[in-house]
């Protein structure tokens, strides 16, 4: 998978982004706040993430690929597809470097476009950390609907329960 924007691209992972993950993504301390899974701290346990995005791409239904700015791995975008249902849950992460310049969405509206026009998906599912604002405003900018939140939901890397808000966007809502 390739998609293009004016300052992006969102390409299959490969194992040489490995530096590139380690460094702006998996050892992140303000990045990996809100994710779910331990800091990665060694260039082997990014190889490792690595291959696991690419063992996950071979079923089909599962696809996490690079965003890539400046010839550098700045970003994840990744979709969990539901075929049957016609709906894919969507996630994302990007370098705190990047923050607030615009290139989360950028990449998320090309994706957005490539979900529903290219994929015949008619939902898109996204659970974020109800405390990450920057995420939660992303989401609005693009319409997302708040369906919820469900109260402890997950444990956080640190092992403290935390609350998770759920959006949706219908393809008949699409920008």
């Amino acid at each position: 998978m390739l998609l293009k924007t004016d300052r992006l691209t969102i390409r299959n992972f490969k194992i040489s982004d490995a530096d590139d993950y380690l460094l702006n993504i998996g050892s992140n301390k303000l990045v990996a706040q809100y994710m779910l899974y331990p800091l990665i701290t060694t260039i082997e346990e990014a190889r490792d993430m690595i291959n696991y995005f690419i063992e996950q791409d071979s079923f089909k239904n599962y696809h996490n690929y690079a965003i890539e700015y400046d010839n550098r791995v700045i970003g994840t975008i990744g979709i969990n597809v539901n075929k049957k249902h016609k709906f894919v849950e969507l996630s994302y992460n990007l370098c705190d470097l990047y923050w607030g310049l615009g290139f989360m969405s950028e990449a998320l509206r090309s994706f957005i476009n490539y979900i529903f026009n290219e994929l015949d998906i008619e939902c898109i599912y996204v659970e974020v950390m109800s405390s990450n604002e920057r995420s939660i405003n992303l989401l609005n900018k693009f319409n997302f609907n708040l369906d919820g939140c469900v109260r402890g939901k997950y444990n956080n890397r640190y092992g403290k329960r935390v609350n998770v808000n759920v959006y949706t966007l219908l393809k008949e809502e699409n920008f």
